[in-house]
């Protein structure tokens, strides 16, 4: 009875360690191609949706917003200089290892 408990548990082991390896294959091929079926370049088409201009309600909640915010406190960002640690490069484009920006 105690070989047969253990082959039935080797047996599910077996096909559970089968089930992860089928799913870190698949998982490794998406991750291998998934540049290949990105939608840029030439290929990708611009969707028909574009942006519509705000309506007299939003202007009025900006306008209302905006005369809230401290414009004239400019304590942030000279805590945030304080903080910095470096800038962007010139034109501010962060380079990816592949080539082009990141």
């Amino acid at each position: 009875m105690a070989d047969d408990t253990n082959s039935k548990s080797a047996g599910k082991r077996r096909d559970f360690l089968k089930g992860v390896a089928t799913v870190g294959v698949a998982a490794g091929v998406g991750v291998v191609t998934g540049d290949g079926f990105a939608q840029t370049g030439a290929s990708a088409r611009p969707s028909e949706i574009g942006a519509k201009p705000p309506t007299d309600a939003t202007r009025q909640a900006n306008a209302l917003y905006a005369n809230q915010l401290p414009f004239n406190d400019t304590t942030d960002f000279e805590d945030a200089k304080r903080g910095l640690i470096a800038t962007l490069p010139e034109p501010g484009v962060i380079p990816s290892s592949k080539g082009g920006a990141a």
